[in-house]
């Protein structure tokens, strides 16, 4: 198995036992946690390990070029948003974007129009289709790109190769935002990389053996994008004090997955395929769908028949001591890994057996507010008169944070974005079932208020 960056720290590790150099610790917390001095290598300048590892990752991703972060996807977004368009350009974002696109396409001076993604009748989102893609393409000829997420926090996965074919006939870059799926292409049973956008980031530690923080940027082979621009944004945004520990972490979860995805995924599947099974008499739901259309491994649980929303039963599995990743009004989300047991899965069944069907008393969830489409007004927001104000009467104001519900970090308003009658009721909707809705204003309180532009000076 080859891992050259791990390689390389467990041999500098055995060599330098006296460090006059960072980090403080000198070894104290954890040997191999060390800077880059004496035969290191350069994060921004990888001429060794690091330039080796970065191939073998292009290679196991199917990608011209990869980069490792240690900044989390945050970055990666930064990085690729950044190196797509001019100041002024226009560039359309699926409304299901994480904030990072949106702070990256803000910091860039962009325009942006927002494009609305559907949902099931279930209330499940989906994320962009070919025909909204192809709607907003025609309505925006100018367009210099499209920033869309696949997968979604759910799993549900975008036909990526048709959308690329799209964006390419109208010379539009398609970036990517696949945080949640840095383990796909691994195993027949998981969808597949992007590997037809220009360029996409995967978070390493969202389902890999990776901790917090990991990320992974690459750029297509067909892309579009100057390489230059992007790895000069790579470095831009990319820390100066690397993580060699972290960068170890996803050398060797490349490694793991290109030697032992596929049985890692397989063994998966039969526990995941025996605990629906065993869960089939419960008064909870498991969400199917199509392999190639939806990644097996995100267990999404409708559990409205048990009468109480998704967010009091995250809280009350909690305190039987089992997290899972998210909740909404009617579902629990569970990100499942090859590190998973039987034991886990038995101990979230014995769980769920606690609970009784209560369906009359089942929350109704508020819609997801469609997006008008219009262009989000610039930045220079964040510099006007900032004013609070209770979400109730903020339809018409100018909203001056992003504010979503966290996670799964989907804006619900954009920094410049003028509020909704919808987008309020949502809020407000969200907040009453128990959601955390991150950008609003702190209130020791049950209220909810906004941080928006003065209304007197953009009235």
């Amino acid at each position: 198995m080859q891992t050259p960056i791990d390689s390389l720290l467990r041999q500098q590790a055995q060599r330098g036992k006296i460090r006059f150099c960072m980090p403080g610790h000198k070894g104290m917390l954890a040997d191999n946690d060390i800077t880059e001095a004496g035969a290191m290598d350069n994060l921004l300048h990888p001429e060794g390990a690091l330039l080796q590892a970065q191939s073998l990752l292009a290679e196991a991703y199917g990608a011209a070029q990869a980069w490792f972060g240690t900044c989390g996807s945050t970055m990666g977004n930064y990085a690729l948003i950044l190196s797509c368009a001019k100041p002024d350009d226009l560039i359309l974002l699926a409304s299901d974007c994480h904030i990072s696109a949106v702070h990256a396409a803000l910091l860039a001076h962009y325009r942006i129009s927002l494009i609305s993604c559907d949902q099931t009748a279930q209330g499940l989102p989906q994320p962009m289709s070919y025909q909204k893609a192809a709607e907003a393409l025609s309505s925006h000829p100018e367009a210099k790109a499209l920033v869309m997420t696949s997968p979604n926090y759910y799993g549900f996965c975008a036909d990526i190769p048709a959308i690329a074919a799209l964006c390419h006939e109208k010379n539009v870059a398609l970036l990517v935002d696949a945080a949640h799926g840095a383990h796909f292409g691994f195993s027949p049973l998981l969808p597949i990389q992007p590997v037809d956008a220009d360029g996409w980031v995967v978070s390493a530690h969202k389902t890999l053996c990776v901790s917090n923080q990991g990320s992974l940027i690459f750029r297509g082979k067909k892309s579009k994008l100057d390489a230059f621009r992007l790895e000069n944004n790579v470095h831009r945004f990319q820390s100066t004090s690397p993580s060699w520990p972290l960068l170890a972490q996803m050398d060797k979860a490349r490694a793991q997955l290109h030697e032992q995805g596929a049985a890692d995924y397989q063994r998966l599947h039969a526990l995941l395929a025996d605990f629906q099974a065993s869960i089939s008499t419960l008064p909870v739901r498991c969400i199917q769908a199509d392999p190639q259309q939806k990644d097996f491994s995100r267990l999404v649980l409708d559990v409205s028949s048990l009468g109480t929303s998704g967010f009091v039963l995250c809280e009350q599995l909690a305190e039987m001591g089992i997290w899972v990743e998210m909740a909404d009004a009617r579902h629990l989300v569970l990100i499942c890994t090859p590190q998973d047991t039987p034991q886990s899965f038995s101990a979230l069944e014995n769980a769920l057996s606690a609970f009784s069907a209560n369906g009359a008393n089942a929350p109704v969830p508020p819609s997801i507010p469609k997006r008008s489409g219009e262009i989000i007004a610039p930045a220079s927001v964040e510099y006007d008169t900032i004013r609070t104000i209770s979400v109730s009467q903020s339809v018409g104001c100018i909203s001056a944070r992003a504010v979503c519900c966290y996670p799964p970090g989907t804006a619900v308003l954009c920094p410049g974005e003028r509020i909704t009658s919808e987008q309020a009721a949502y809020l407000e909707g969200m907040h009453r079932l128990g959601a955390s809705i991150s950008g609003s204003v702190p209130a020791e309180d049950s209220s909810l208020s906004l941080y928006v532009v003065d209304f007197r000076e953009h009235a």
